[in-house]
């Protein structure tokens, strides 16, 4: 409870800095096409600004239904489930920052969910959102960062022991995809989709996408850092 109030306190604070629009919406629960596959999309509430939530790696949009619940009570907050996870389809590979925000901003177009958008990043999603602001800074109104990633770790710079224990897990997180793959187990085949997302975004996380938070030079007014 205390950390959703932590969370609605930040949000509320890019609120007010950004500029104030009716943003009625309605209510969206769908598959939607992206050209290359579909992704899943939850829109609730109404109000300005449109929050935009992208979760943390292995989560899904499921983990913050209590809190879009409440924070719809005054703004329209729109959640949603990256390629492989939970009921969005699988996309292309790598599953790196760039590749994600491009396939959110196409989601936010064919959903005909207008902008701008306030972004909500948890973890590995505060990487995201950071490429997606930089790289679409016109339809971005703030940007809250939850616990987001330290570039020098992913990029190597600190920590090179926890760094070294970071890579080997990824690869270990590519075993255990290419294994559900050959598996002929059904609840492995289930789950093939997912574990290669996640195995993708993991080696994307100390690769390119550390690469394209690294090369983002300012976002202005725009950050809200929420990293404690």
């Amino acid at each position: 409870m205390i950390r959703q109030r932590m969370i609605i306190l930040a949000i509320l604070a890019c609120a007010v800095l950004s500029s104030c629009q009716s943003n009625a919406g309605r209510e969206l629960d769908k598959l939607v096409n992206i050209g290359t596959h579909s992704l899943h999309i939850r829109c609730t509430g109404k109000g300005t600004p449109t929050i935009v939530i992208d979760s943390g790696v292995g989560d899904t949009s499921e983990r913050w239904q209590s809190f879009q619940s409440q924070a719809a009570q005054f703004w329209r907050v729109c959640t949603y489930d990256r390629a492989g996870y939970g009921k969005s389809q699988p996309g292309p590979l790598p599953r790196d920052s760039q590749r994600e925000a491009e396939e959110l901003q196409q989601l936010l177009k064919n959903a005909s969910v207008k902008g701008p958008y306030l972004l909500v990043g948890h973890s590995l999603g505060a990487l995201n959102m950071q490429v997606f602001a930089g790289r679409y800074p016109e339809l971005v109104s703030g940007l809250v960062l939850l616990d987001p990633t330290p570039l020098d770790f992913i990029t190597g710079q600190a920590f090179p022991e926890l760094y070294q224990i970071f890579k080997q897990q990824a690869v270990e997180f590519q075993h255990v995809a290419e294994a559900a793959r050959k598996s002929t187990d059904p609840e492995a085949q289930a789950k093939v989709d997912y574990l290669e997302a996640v195995a993708s975004e993991n080696a994307a996380l100390i690769g390119d996408s550390a690469s394209q938070v690294s090369a983002i030079e300012s976002f202005g007014e725009l950050l809200l850092d929420c990293d404690r």
